[in-house]
Formats: structure tokens, sequence, C-alpha cells
């Protein structure tokens, strides 16, 4: 596994964790593999993010917000109650599918939160 180097610090970090944490989950990950796959310093995770819960919990907003987001554009584009439902639930299958391709331990509380929040 190799993230693209070209990506700002932040996005690397983010999207080596997002590997580690699904590949090892919350508990068993650790900043130091995550250092190591993003290819930055420990500061400079420390200086973005501050610690892995806070490393966690920013990947999880900003996936939900994807998550969200899309939830939103393919209601808005339904014409009916019929039409946004399977539009709705259509979006959310995908989403779901993509979990269990890519066994994304974590976005199953994404999942949870933005059915609260839509």
């Amino acid at each position: 596994m190799k993230i693209d180097g070209s990506l700002p610090k932040d996005q690397r970090i983010l999207a080596a964790a997002e590997i580690i944490f699904s590949m090892y989950g919350y508990e068993k990950a650790t900043l130091d593999q995550i250092i190591a796959l993003a290819d930055v310093g420990k500061g400079t995770v420390y200086k973005y993010f501050g610690n892995k819960e806070q490393l966690f919990y920013k990947l999880v907003i900003d996936r939900n917000n994807n998550f969200v987001n899309n939830l939103r554009l393919a209601v808005a584009g339904a014409e009916n109650l019929e039409q946004k439902l399977l539009a709705y639930f259509k979006e959310m299958v995908t989403f779901i599918m993509r979990i269990v391709r890519c066994g994304r331990l974590f976005a199953l509380k994404c999942l949870a939160q933005a059915i609260l929040v839509v």
C-alpha cells in the first residue's frame, strides 16, 4: 500500500488513517502505522489532528459529510415521495456495499450518524 505523495500532508494522513483503521480497527491501529503509511513525521500528525481520537473523528466526520451530501443530491433530483425514497435507499445500499467491499469498520458509525442527521 502506498499513499500518493503529492497530496497535502493532512490528506495523506487521513488517507492512511482510513486504511489503517479499516485494517486493524480503532483499538489496534497505532499512530506509528498511520505515520509510516502517510510518510510524515509524528509532529505533523499532532499539528493537524492532536491525537488518534481526534484524527479518527475527523475521518468519520469527513466521510459522513460526503455520504450525507450524496443522500441529499440523490433525493433532490426526485419529483415525488416514492422517487425520493427510492433514491434515498439506493444511495444507502451503494454506501453499505462500499463498506462491505472495503471492510471499513468505522463507516458503520458514519452510517448511524448519517441516519440521525438526515
